[in-house]
């Protein structure tokens, strides 16, 4: 062969073999350009052991049963922070509320590469997205309410509560604002009502002790879930009020010291979920709560619910590991079970 053509020839060899080399698939789980769009999953939130800095989102894809791992290290090269505490997608964003760090980290929900990270808070907990383009967060330590703008990002005003606030519920104008916690020496047995028109609060109703989750049905009712207190200091109950805050139901808990927690609702908003132990399911109009389990606990550690169109359990076993993630039909049916991070805790549907 000709010198020239040797070269030649030697030089398409090396192309061709690049060619090659560059077609080999990527591991998701160490590509920096993982995208969600379209994709039939679920994020995981995992809190990360308490002022460890190892709080990390994880990604079940339905379809190809894919579990990717710590996306937002994956997408920005840099740890998520201390305590995730919730998460929530407004449109094309999504914003994760991380506790322990004071801040909410705002990221793309495409490729979650950070847009935005929101500081200046104490103890950050829980978000709500109003359509009057704010939202308002709820902090441990805070006696009050932020409102943010969420094309800025600034905190706009604080809505004096005289108590901290936890979880947080909208049904039309309202926003209920349950008084779980009882640091400053405050009742933990209110949900304080605020009017999302005048950014006020209006009116405070007495409930059981530890109000800590909420859902609304399809009649436009919300249901709010009480522990009763840390210590079992009163008997666990279940809400059912009106928008304007007045009490229609009460259901109280039976057993030896139940500690009810994680209320959800389905797609359809009439048949309610809640942990107790084990997994319970009951209809919006029954007059008694259920006596015995949907799902059982089997010896684990169910920390984690969501009722979506699948139902969704977390195990964080002995909360010094990487913990389990079970997957279930709407019929009960267990599915898949899989690894996430540590203390996984709670769900965002990609959708």
């Amino acid at each position: 062969m000709h010198y020239k053509n040797f070269f030649y020839f030697l030089c398409f060899f090396f192309v061709m073999f690049i060619s090659a080399c560059s077609d080999e698939p990527e591991n998701p789980e160490n590509s920096s350009e993982n995208n969600f769009s379209g994709r039939r999953g679920f994020f995981i939130i995992n809190e990360g052991l308490f002022q460890q800095a190892n709080a990390s989102i994880d990604f079940y894809d339905l379809d190809t049963k894919e579990v990717l791992h710590d996306i937002f290290f994956t997408a920005n090269q840099r740890p998520l922070g201390d305590v995730a505490q919730s998460m929530n997608k407004v449109g094309n964003k999504i914003w994760i509320v991380v506790n322990n760090s004071g801040k909410i980290e705002i990221v793309k929900s495409k490729d979650f590469k950070s847009i935005m990270t929101l500081t200046g808070f104490t103890s950050p907990r829980y978000l709500l997205f109003h359509t009057n383009g704010k939202a308002y967060l709820s902090d441990l330590y805070k006696e009050s309410l932020y409102v943010i703008d969420t094309l800025t990002g600034q905190t706009i005003k604080e809505i004096s509560t005289g108590k901290s606030c936890e979880y947080l519920i909208e049904a039309g104008n309202y926003i209920f604002a349950l008084n779980w916690s009882s640091l400053n020496d405050s009742l933990n047995n209110t949900v304080t009502i605020i009017d999302a028109l005048s950014d006020s609060a209006i009116k405070s109703v007495i409930l059981t002790k530890e109000p800590n989750s909420a859902a609304i049905d399809k009649n436009g009712n919300i249901w709010i879930l009480c522990s009763g207190g840390f210590f079992y200091e009163e008997t666990p109950a279940l809400y059912c009020m009106n928008p304007q805050g007045e009490i229609l139901k009460k259901l109280e808990f039976f057993g030896n010291q139940p500690y009810p927690t994680r209320l959800c609702i389905n797609p359809s908003r009439d048949t309610l979920f809640y942990l107790n132990k084990d997994v319970y399911r009951m209809g919006i109009a029954d007059n008694d709560l259920p006596s015995l389990p949907f799902i059982q606990a089997n010896n684990r550690s169910l920390y984690g619910l969501d009722a979506g169109n699948y139902i969704l359990l977390s195990d964080p076993l002995d909360y010094q590991q990487n913990g389990n993630i079970y997957v279930y039909s709407r019929s009960g049916q267990l599915l898949s079970t899989f690894q996430a991070g540590m203390i996984p805790s709670s769900f965002l549907w990609n959708e």
